[in-house]
């Protein structure tokens, strides 16, 4: 008799899944749970987490020149580097007064350990690179690129207040959010004023560039007294000079003649504010950043 007759007969299914439904069901159940679970909790992101074997290093110099920043700035990081464990290629692009270094490592190395050893290799080499020359080293995911971008635009507000509403409103309340890691604020023109100075009212009165710029540093600053006390309390106080205008610019005291009468900026030069520049459609324009950290939810951090 055949076995599936066997099977019938003594009141048995022939299938498989018929004989083991049970045991399925309670297999598929937690499955089913769980991955609903993981579906709202999973991080979403448009790429997925990846440690690429690369490290970018930025310098920032001023306006020095290309040949000049070769040789004390991009070469000596360059010799700098190459002790690192694991380096395969390093490329340089040179440029005036900036320089980008890409080190690429291999695929086994533990990247976060190597950015260490970047830095330890960096900080040794500081002291042979110029004083203003600025270095920063960044390992390179696809958290190193911004997920949201922001245009602030106007047709009457200037762009240096523009700057100033998106650097110290909108950056802040941003960078407070789960997930931002930074908030970048791109182009439009931070509030500065330009001093021209006139060489014959200098010469005539007997004060030099390094004096006008002593007494500009001297006065525009913001300095604490210390801290006050009040109904059992202290408070911080802080006591501003900042200049905001070209008017109190030029109101500041370079030096004072010997009949005590006060040589003032306004006398010595020329203060005007920096010029403004607007976007292909004519209006006032600054654009933000946002980053976010690794392994976070993009939709979460979009919200």
């Amino acid at each position: 008799m055949p076995s599936s007759s066997m099977a019938a007969t003594n009141g048995e299914s022939s299938y498989w899944f018929s004989r083991h439904s049970r045991s399925i069901l309670v297999l598929s159940i937690p499955l089913a749970i769980l991955g609903i679970y993981v579906a709202f909790t999973i991080p979403v992101s448009v790429f997925p987490d990846t440690n690429f074997p690369r490290i970018l290093i930025a310098v920032d110099n001023g306006v020095m020149p290309i040949d000049q920043m070769m040789v004390t700035v991009t070469r000596p990081l360059e010799e700098a580097v190459n002790s690192v464990p694991g380096l395969q290629q390093v490329r340089s692009i040179t440029s005036r007064g900036s320089a980008e270094i890409d080190l690429f490592f291999d695929w086994n190395v533990d990247m976060f350990q190597t950015l260490q050893y970047v830095n330890a290799a960096l900080s040794s080499a500081q002291r042979e690179l110029p004083a203003s020359a600025k270095v920063e080293a960044h390992r390179m995911t696809f958290a190193s690129f911004p997920i949201l971008g922001y245009s602030l635009t106007s047709d009457t507000v200037p762009q240096t207040q523009l700057w100033e509403i998106a650097t110290y409103e909108l950056k802040p309340r941003l960078n407070r959010l789960d997930g931002v890691a930074r908030v970048l604020v791109q182009g439009g023109q931070e509030p500065e004023f330009h001093i021209v100075p006139d060489p014959a009212k200098l010469l005539q009165a007997s004060v030099t560039v390094t004096d006008l710029l002593e007494a500009v540093r001297r006065t525009n600053l913001v300095d604490s007294p210390g801290l006050l006390e009040q109904n059992h309390q202290l408070f911080l106080g802080l006591v501003d000079a900042q200049v905001h205008d070209p008017q109190q610019l030029g109101q500041i005291v370079v030096k004072t003649t010997p009949a005590g009468l006060p040589v003032r900026v306004v006398r010595l030069s020329d203060g005007f504010q920096g010029r403004n520049e607007r976007d292909p459609g004519g209006h006032w324009l600054v654009r933000g950043a946002v980053y976010r950290f690794a392994r976070i939810d993009l939709c979460s951090s979009h919200r």
